[in-house]
């Protein structure tokens, strides 16, 4: 498989992670592109639902989707209905828009960033450079080269006086200020004092942190949990987290002992509903908790299971799902594969907060 369409899968695989993961639709429904040309989206046992008529189909969330219909933006609810929004298109992100989080999206006006309601209508006025999506009511925004958070009238209830900001977890946002990376909490005040080079959200009472060149893990206290050790270090997901060490990746538990042992290619995912995508020597597959192989290795590319269902990339530039048993649900026609899109990151991308070495 080309590049072209490894990257498209891994565009895919994000949005999917980032609406899914964050707010799961009521109906659980999948973008799919049976053949080169239109999307449409699949339901849980594989049969199309809402017939594929979208040049783009974007991941739903909150029981909504943006999607591309004959070149402009439209907005669609779980049953295919569909309403136009005055949004820009644009080829990596399909509309000019994030998910859903908290009942607003990230939407780009005329003027810049702002978000929509489920009706597409701007409820906070598209004025800002960045937006992040909406996390335990405030959202992250930056005008000007500053970062602040906005709650969903959109008054600034946090100034925007940060280098960089990042969505809240657990109570706690991660800020660069002065060149570190520290931590807030919902009203604004320091809670673990900036002195870090990089700094992730808290996932399950511990976040990775780096100091000194190598990652290690925070407790919400602001001390040390396990020590800085690692070549690189990602959110808890289900107990376990994912660490590099010389060059390959593994998993460890909360008290920084290996659970699976590092072997794994640099692309390799954290766990969701049970399972990882793992690549090694080439190719990818699904590990249990255990470090069980659950999927053998048999895939070209590999996303989270989300609602049951996982993405994977087949040979001949075919995508198609899978449930977790490893039984294709559903799959593209040959070439079904759209073209590689520009670069960028969406709205509320997860991102290392990062300051100064």
């Amino acid at each position: 498989m080309g590049q072209r369409t490894l990257a498209r899968a891994s565009v895919l695989i994000f949005l999917a992670a980032a609406a899914l993961a964050e707010n799961p639709s009521p109906r659980k429904l999948y973008p799919a592109t049976p053949k080169a040309g239109k999307a449409g989206y699949i339901d849980m046992s594989g049969s199309m639902v809402i017939s594929p008529r979208f040049d783009y189909a974007g991941p739903f969330s909150e029981g909504y989707a943006f999607a591309v219909e004959r070149g402009k933006c439209v907005l669609l609810d779980a049953r295919g209905k569909s309403r136009s929004v005055k949004l820009g298109v644009n080829r990596e992100l399909g509309c000019d828009a994030g998910h859903f989080s908290e009942g607003l999206a990230p939407a780009k006006g005329p003027g810049g960033w702002g978000f929509v309601d489920p009706k597409g209508r701007f409820v906070i006025p598209g004025q800002y450079e960045q937006v992040e999506s909406f996390s335990e009511g405030l959202a992250a925004a930056s005008r000007d080269g500053k970062w602040g958070y906005l709650d969903r009238t959109g008054k600034e209830m946090i100034p925007l006086s940060f280098e960089y900001a990042r969505p809240f977890s657990e109570g706690l946002a991660s800020v660069v200020l002065k060149g570190d990376a520290g931590y807030i909490g919902r009203d604004g005040k320091p809670a673990i004092k900036p002195r870090f080079a990089r700094a992730e959200r808290f996932s399950q009472g511990l976040a990775a942190v780096r100091g000194g060149g190598l990652w290690g893990y925070l407790d919400r206290g602001g001390k040390l949990a396990i020590d800085p050790k690692f070549e690189s270090a990602f959110p808890f997901s289900e107990g376990l987290a994912l660490v590099l060490s010389k060059g390959k990746l593994g998993f460890i538990d909360k008290t920084g002992k290996w659970a699976i042992p590092a072997q794994f290619d640099v692309e390799t995912r954290g766990f969701s509903e049970g399972l990882a995508a793992v690549k090694k020597d080439g190719s990818w597959g699904f590990i249990d908790r255990r470090g069980s192989s659950v999927i053998q290795r048999q895939y070209l590319f590999a996303g989270d299971f989300l609602g049951g269902l996982a993405l994977v990339t087949l040979p001949g530039e075919r995508f198609a799902y899978i449930d977790r048993n490893g039984k294709t649900v559903w799959k593209s026609e040959e070439g079904a594969a759209v073209e590689e899109p520009a670069g960028g990151k969406a709205p509320g991308g997860d991102e290392p907060t990062e300051g100064k070495d």
